[in-house]
């Protein structure tokens, strides 16, 4: 049997960098949320990305999120993203809003110097560029926590892409514990979604 001979010492690095990367495109892709409202950014990541593996976690345990403080919300946030990066995730996907408008500095900061780095992807920036996208009149409303809302993030994206939008927003607290707690949907689901809308 023909010995295979041991890569000379300069070639040993290629090697292991292309064993680090086959590795790395086999980890998943790590997405969470404060509840069961970001499967639904999962199901279009299943769909635009079949081939890819994912994580998925719903913190049931500590929702809702949309009325917490900035500070809460970093620290939630930096918690599970460190224990979803310890699985070995290759992309981290903030599927919350109230997660990203609080605590996506905190998370990028922590992240940039992880190795191999890791890319976070959030929720509002592609959200706000479709909204432009599609107004046509300049005139957007918002619907979201009040967490959301306070942070200004819905703001700041729109204006990145067009300073000239008006924004409207309606904070909403009580359609996440809706949406979690799957309620019927009946007269009462849909006179709160009418109280809230109203202002648009």
């Amino acid at each position: 049997m023909a010995r295979v001979p041991e890569p000379h010492p300069e070639q040993r690095a290629p090697i292991e960098h292309s064993r680090a990367s086959t590795e790395q495109s086999r980890a998943p892709i790590a997405v969470f949320d404060s509840g069961v409202g970001g499967l639904t950014v999962l199901h279009e990541l299943l769909v635009s990305l079949p081939e890819e593996d994912y994580i998925y976690l719903g913190d049931t345990q500590r929702f809702p999120y949309g009325t917490r403080s900035p500070e809460e919300l970093t620290a939630l946030s930096l918690e599970i993203a460190r224990m979803l990066l310890d699985t070995g995730a290759k992309l981290l996907v903030v599927a919350c809003n109230s997660a990203t408008a609080a605590a996506l500095p905190a998370l990028r900061s922590e992240l940039q110097d992880r190795e191999p780095p890791v890319e976070i992807i959030d929720v509002i920036a592609p959200a706000a560029e479709l909204a432009v996208a599609a107004t046509g009149n300049g005139r957007i409303g918002l619907l979201a926590t009040p967490a959301t809302i306070a942070s200004g993030a819905y703001k700041r994206a729109l204006a990145a892409h067009d300073p000239e939008i008006e924004l409207t927003p309606g904070p909403c607290p009580d359609l996440a514990p809706i949406i979690q707690r799957d309620f019927p949907f009946d007269e009462h689901v849909v006179d709160t979604v009418r109280g809230y809308c109203r202002p648009l």
